[in-house]
């Protein structure tokens, strides 16, 4: 897809209308009277109207006019119903002539991602997003609300009320780093349309991030939309570049001394001041969250941390429901529900705490002799990471992936915990030189690391069984390497096992990798990582060889189609 338009070179036809165009005439603009299209419609890519007599025309006239773009923009009012490509924008001046020729002609086979490119290094961002704004309200508002009914729900980073009150507030401010947080959002509901390649989206979305930090102030808008990005790029596997971001965002949050942030307290929880507050603690609680996640990976778990451990709050988060009391029914009198009952994002501060001990303890086991024994140390946490598992357990009660995101921190903890060192990777498995476990409990920990693949298989059996049912947009990505690595896991012990059992499981933890890969592009590259291991070991597998993507939301489609 290019990347920028070309120059807009419009020929002047030598027909010329009597009188200038309604446009021209409204907006006091100088009309040339081109026919079929004036130059001024045409660079606003409107629909260019001549009557006989415009000087003159009847007052019946204007209101019909006027009515008939109303009812256009009434039915924008419903996300997703609008039928129209291209709308005339509520307000019509574009910001200056030189940013017309900039962009060029915005015809029909221009795309709105084309134009995020052309103003990927400039301030402009703003201007193009409310454009889009202006021309498709319903689907802004449809995107955003697909967001918060999915993303949000395990990662509460804004309230839904102050975000609709900053949407308002765009319209007339047009600030650039509300701007790439709409932008972020639309990003952070974007299926994968392959199993490698880069999205399109991405790559403007990027560029403008990173080109805004060098030129604006920090803003929780730009912490917001920089843990959005480096979340889609976790899930989307690209390590490095959400190292990058993730380390960024926590710079900016120490400038703005989120860490420093305290929970609200006698203060009621309807009050907009309370709001700002929560959402601050939430917004550093996942800094501290991403940032740790990115470690996950093979390629970034032995980088530092962007936040120390030290200074990890001691307050638990707020939940989602917390922050969106207008929309869940908190009582008049602005009584917290169950003065903060721990939720989805409380567990995933507790599931963290203990992965960071878990880090601690790999750490220390590195630079252990054969004499040091730490096996107290690592009894204690195995006990603590059982316990909270068995909480999570009790507290989904049947749900689907009610508590996903703190108990793949867990399983991932266990893992960690208990397996090899060094641990398994892809390339020791595809060399053959996969390491020991520590000779103090090695029929332990290999017993550990069998049950908890086990686990993983049952859980991974129960994605697939119940994929269709559920909202697949809501599926948080750390799962995906969870099973990732409890497959190395399971192909370290081939030989060890039962052969149905090792081919059974294998094919459930492929099966799930594949499903989850069409949300999430990490998962579609660690099933294709796990095919070429089995390939040199076995044969290449037969099933789930093809990448199969998801429709995206309509909303969403409408908007990135938008001309």
């Amino acid at each position: 897809m290019a990347s920028t338009f070309p120059p807009l070179n419009v020929e002047r036809p030598t027909s010329r209308a009597d009188n200038v165009c309604l446009s021209c005439r409204r907006k006091k603009k100088k009309c040339d009277k081109a026919l079929p299209k004036c130059l001024q419609c045409q660079k606003l890519h409107i629909q260019c109207i001549y009557e006989e007599d415009a000087d003159t025309m009847p007052m019946l006239e204007e209101f019909r006019q006027l009515r008939k773009r109303l009812k256009t923009f009434e039915g924008l009012l419903i996300p997703g119903t609008s039928k129209i490509s291209n709308l005339t924008p509520l307000d019509a001046s574009i910001s200056s002539t030189e940013r017309t020729s900039r962009l060029g002609s915005t015809d029909d086979c221009a795309d709105f991602v084309s134009r995020l490119e052309a103003v990927a290094t400039t301030l402009d961002v703003g201007d193009e997003v409310y454009q889009l704004l202006q021309s498709h309200p319903g689907e802004i508002y449809g995107a955003s609300h697909c967001y918060f009914d999915n993303i949000h729900k395990w990662m509460p980073i804004m309230s839904r009320k102050l975000f609709y009150r900053r949407l308002t507030e765009f319209s007339k401010t047009k600030r650039p780093d509300f701007a790439i947080l709409l932008l972020c959002i639309l990003l952070s509901i974007h299926y994968p349309t392959s199993s490698t390649a880069q999205e399109p989206l991405y790559r403007a979305v990027r560029s403008i991030y990173w080109y805004l930090n060098a030129t604006v102030d920090a803003s929780l808008e730009m912490i917001q939309a920089g843990i959005l990005l480096s979340c889609y790029e976790y899930g989307f596997g690209m390590h490095k570049e959400c190292y990058k971001t993730i380390g960024l965002c926590v710079r900016m949050g120490h400038w703005m001394d989120l860490h420093n942030e305290e929970p609200p307290s006698e203060i009621p929880q309807s009050s907009d001041e309370w709001t700002e507050a929560a959402e601050k603690c939430n917004i550093w609680w996942a800094l501290i969250i991403r940032d740790r996640s990115t470690l996950l990976p093979e390629a970034t778990l032995t980088k530092p941390f962007a936040h120390y451990q030290q200074s990890m709050p001691k307050h638990l988060p707020f939940e989602a429901v917390d922050l969106d009391a207008s929309f869940t029914g908190v009582g008049e009198d602005g009584v917290a529900r169950d003065k903060r009952a721990l939720g989805g994002f409380g567990y995933q501060a507790e599931a963290w705490r203990l992965f960071d001990r878990t880090i601690s303890y790999r750490q220390r086991l590195a630079t252990a002799s054969e004499s040091d024994f730490l096996g107290d140390d690592k009894f204690k946490l195995d006990a603590e990471l059982q316990d909270l598992m068995r909480t999570l357990v009790d507290l989904n009660k049947g749900a689907k992936c009610g508590f996903c995101e703190p108990s793949a921190v867990v399983l991932v903890s266990l893992l960690l915990l208990h397996t090899r060192h060094p641990y398994v990777t892809a390339e020791a498995l595809s060399k053959g030189e996969v390491g020991r476990f520590p000779t103090h409990c090695t029929v332990a920990s290999s017993l550990a690391v069998q049950t908890i693949v086990r686990m993983i298989v049952d859980i991974s059996r129960t994605i697939n069984n119940h994929y269709f049912d559920v909202n697949v947009l809501s599926f948080p990505p750390s799962y995906s390497h969870v099973v990732y690595r409890a497959t190395l896991e399971l192909i370290s012990f081939h030989g060890d096992m039962d052969n149905t059992e090792w081919a059974t499981a294998l094919e459930t933890l492929r099966e799930a990798t594949w499903n989850y890969g069409r949300r999430w592009q990490a998962a579609a590259k660690n099933l294709q990582s796990v095919d070429s291991i089995l390939t040199s070991m076995l044969s290449a597998p037969s099933t789930f060889n093809s990448f199969q993507p998801m429709q995206n939301d309509p909303c969403l489609v409408a908007l990135l189609t938008n001309s």
